[in-house]
């Protein structure tokens, strides 16, 4: 990661980031175990293309198509507007469910 420019945050492991020179965020890309993902600016393409050639595990797949990510389905819309949405309806659907009595 430290050779494409992303540097490690301190509170959030796994997470890392890098910056225009100007200091607006470039990209942000979290690992856990074997899965990765990350998100960018339109400028991004060779850091993307720099990590898919250093980190050889799993597939590539765009958040515009929809990826499922620890238990989340995550899409984002097509730039300029670029929001993301997080479902967790399937998630939510293996969590069981636990009665509790009134009064307890």
């Amino acid at each position: 990661m430290s050779s494409l420019g992303f540097r490690e945050l301190w509170l959030l492991t796994c997470a890392f980031v890098i910056h225009h020179p100007d200091g607006r965020l470039r990209a942000i890309v979290s690992i856990h175990v074997d899965d990765c993902l990350g998100a960018g600016d339109l400028t991004c393409a060779p850091l993307w293309d720099g990590l898919k050639a250093q980190l050889m595990f799993g597939s590539w797949h765009s958040l515009l198509d929809g990826v499922k990510f620890l238990g989340r389905f995550i899409r984002q819309a097509p730039l300029p507007v670029g929001s993301v949405s997080i479902d967790l309806a399937d998630y939510a659907k293996k969590v069981p469910l636990i009665e509790v009595s009134p009064g307890r």
